[in-house]
């Protein structure tokens, strides 16, 4: 009948003005205004009728053993998040910073080994698909439907997954882990965060492991020396600050050169580096160069002005390698280091507590993970 029609009432001959023209649908006067919003609604009915004609989830790949494994992660944290608003949350109002943060440490106590289970059960189900792409990206996809929404109410996981500088492991994050205190407006999100900071534990351990690195090469050296550091891929450096904290005072000169693709991970690097030095000295000096990935990997063009080095290290580049440039990066910096001088590479590995699972599937921060097999494979026929 007529009322189903669309009826312009407007002679088209004549310019209009937007408020003269309406429409009729089905008998109701709409306005111009009004005609977006029905567009809208048209188009997304569309769109959503069309999907229910396939699968609502393409899961046909996930095992089913995964799928139990979500079921029953999502039930702790349920079961967790009940029982902190109920019992918990009451009295940590009241707390202040101090009292938090110590509230914060006994939550990582009493999840530590139900968490950590759980990291190592979720490595064990996904480690077998590590080379296999189409199952991989498919328990990635359930995992990112299912699990990651709830982890990512904390804002260090959100960090992680969201990525908002582009790239994943920024310096704000970096130092995140670092700092090790979780964050949150609840004691049930710093409890999210605190998990977060537990499934990434070996962040700040691989930091500290530099920083016992730099230790022994200061320790090789005398005190009339002149030490050349140089940092790939630098981050904030930490491990740097916590070198020079533990110094009372600084014999020997230090030149540090830090090279990082983002630049304000570099200005902040160079800033803690120098307010992490007790004394006012003037032999430490820090330089940064900011560099693409792409650049790095042509190690011997940017850094042809710099002199050589006595310790050279990329301890989180190599991660976002390949096993080819890996092995064509070591070559590189290898021609930049003095007679007797070290250079380090460091990589996330592929342990049952590791982070692969926590990383890769609920997070998406793809990275390369090897073990020592793979990572010896690399240095055959190195130096």
């Amino acid at each position: 009948g007529e009322e189903n029609l669309l009826k312009i009432i407007v002679s088209p001959s004549d310019p209009v003005d937007e408020g003269e023209i309406e429409f009729l649908v089905r008998g109701l006067p709409i306005e111009v205004q009004q005609l977006s919003k029905v567009n809208a609604l048209a188009v997304a009915s569309q769109r959503f009728a069309s999907r229910s004609c396939r699968p609502m989830t393409s899961d046909a790949d996930v095992p089913v053993e995964y799928k139990v494994y979500c079921s029953d992660l999502l039930d702790s944290l349920a079961d967790h998040k009940s029982y902190i608003e109920s019992e918990i949350e009451p009295f940590a109002r009241q707390l202040g910073d101090n009292e938090r943060i110590e509230l914060d440490l006994r939550f990582r106590d009493v999840a530590s080994k139900e968490w950590t289970n759980f990291i190592r059960q979720g490595n064990a189900l996904v480690l077998p698909y590590k080379e296999n792409w189409q199952v991989r990206e498919s328990i990635k996809k359930f995992t990112n439907n299912v699990i990651t929404p709830e982890l990512c109410r904390a804002s260090l996981q959100r960090r992680c997954f969201e990525k908002p500088f582009g790239y994943p492991g920024d310096y704000v994050m970096m130092n995140a882990f670092y700092d090790n205190i979780p964050y949150g407006e609840n004691a049930y999100i710093r409890f999210l965060y605190t998990l977060g900071l537990m499934a990434g534990s070996s962040i700040k351990d691989r930091m500290l492991t530099l920083k016992h690195e730099l230790e022994s090469i200061d320790a090789l050296k005398s005190a009339s020396d002149h030490l050349h550091i140089m940092s790939i891929g630098s981050g904030p450096a930490r491990e740097i600050c916590e070198f020079f904290k533990q110094k009372e005072q600084i014999e020997k000169g230090y030149s540090i050169t830090l090279v990082d693709p983002e630049e304000r991970a570099l200005d902040c690097a160079i800033s803690s580096i120098y307010s992490s030095i007790y004394t006012d000295v003037s032999s430490v000096i820090v330089g940064g160069l900011n560099a693409s990935f792409l650049e790095m990997l042509r190690s011997k063009t940017l850094l042809s002005q710099i002199p050589p080095q006595d310790f050279i290290y990329a301890a989180g580049l190599t991660d976002y390698l390949s096993s080819k440039l890996t092995k064509s990066l070591i070559i590189g910096l290898y021609e930049h280091l003095k007679p007797g001088g070290t250079v380090l590479i460091g990589n996330i590995n592929d342990s049952p507590n590791g982070m692969h699972w926590s990383s890769e599937y609920a997070l998406d921060w793809t990275m390369h993970f090897r073990n020592r097999q793979e990572m010896e494979k690399i240095a055959e026929g190195l130096p």
